[in-house]
C-alpha cells in the first residue's frame, strides 16, 4: 500500500510518501495526501531534527527506482558528509562512472528522495550551486543550513 504525507518546515511543504514500509519519494509536488505510518512519522520526525540541526545522518528505509547508472550515483551522494559539497564530476567518480559528469549531474535531478538523498551537497568546479530541482536558492537554503549558517 502506498501512503503520503505532508509536512511543513522551513523550506516549505513536503510530501513524503511511502510503499510497503520503504521511503519512496520526499517531494515538493503536490502529491494526494492519506494517512500516515510509521516510516512516514519516522521520515518526518528526521526531516525536522535534520532541519533544527540535530541530526546529521538519515536511518530510513529506502525503495529506489532507476537504472544501475542512477541508484550507483544516488547511493555516492548517500557517502557526502554533512555540510560537504563536491563536484558533478567527483560524484561521477565517486559512482564508479568517471566519465559520465552530465549524466551524474542528471541522476542528480531526478533523484526521488532529495534531502536524504542529498543532491543538494553536488556543486559545479567553479563552487557555484548549479540547477536544482527545487530551485537553486533553495538549494542554497540547505547548503547554508548544513554550515550553520
Amino acid at each position: 500500500m502506498s501512503r503520503c504525507i505532508s509536512m511543513d518546515c522551513v523550506v516549505g511543504t513536503l510530501y513524503l510518501c511511502e510503499t510497503e514500509g520503504s521511503i519512496t519519494h520526499i517531494t515538493k509536488k503536490t502529491m494526494p495526501v492519506t494517512e500516515s505510518s510509521e516510516v512516514l512519522e519516522k521520515c518526518r520526525k528526521q526531516l525536522m531534527e535534520y532541519f533544527n540541526h540535530q541530526r546529521k545522518q538519515f536511518d530510513l528505509p529506502l525503495s529506489l527506482c532507476g537504472t544501475e547508472f542512477q541508484k550507483a550515483v544516488w547511493s555516492a551522494m548517500q557517502k557526502i558528509e554533512y555540510g560537504a559539497c563536491v563536484s558533478y564530476k567527483k560524484l561521477a567518480e565517486m559512482a564508479g562512472y568517471p566519465g559520465a559528469v552530465r549524466a551524474a549531474g542528471t541522476a542528480c535531478g531526478i533523484n526521488p528522495i532529495a534531502i536524504v538523498i542529498p543532491c543538494h551537497r553536488v556543486i559545479k568546479a567553479d563552487g557555484s550551486t548549479g540547477n536544482y530541482a527545487w530551485g537553486s536558492e533553495m538549494k542554497q537554503i540547505l547548503i547554508d543550513l548544513e554550515k550553520g549558517e
